[in-house]
């Protein structure tokens, strides 16, 4: 595995010390770089989280390095933002539960019935507010 011996280097991380926290030799810490003999899944998920790098990327299965947590965190961020910046976006649940509570099921309703619920749904959100 080129990458994990790329990596490691970047990191400054010895052959040595890695294989002593693995409990294998140096000798095959030089073999997984290379590719000789393959990794254990416990193995991999080990140096992946030890080199601060998806199993993925160690794999070579995708370019991008980023540790799965990280790409998890960074969604989470990006989903509360998205959510932040457009509140609105729970309204059709609502409407949907109150167009069933309203007709028996939401079909049947014209679009000015639904906008007339949209209006009103706000006009409770705001007065909630006060």
């Amino acid at each position: 595995m080129t990458r994990m011996s790329r990596v490691r280097r970047e990191l400054q991380i010895k052959q040595d010390d890695l294989a002593n926290e693995m409990h294998v030799t140096r000798s095959m810490i030089s073999k997984y770089e290379t590719g000789k003999v393959p990794m254990t899944d416990e193995q991999l998920a080990f140096v992946s989280k030890r080199l601060n790098v998806s199993a993925d990327y160690l794999l070579g299965t995708t370019d991008d390095p980023t540790p799965v947590n990280q790409l998890k965190l960074q969604l989470k961020a990006a989903e509360a933002k998205s959510a932040a910046t457009q509140p609105m976006l729970l309204i059709p649940n609502i409407l949907r539960e109150i167009r069933v509570a309203f007709d028996g099921g939401d079909e049947g309703l014209t679009q000015p019935e639904i906008d007339e619920l949209a209006k009103f749904a706000e006009y409770l959100k705001s007065k909630r507010r006060l």
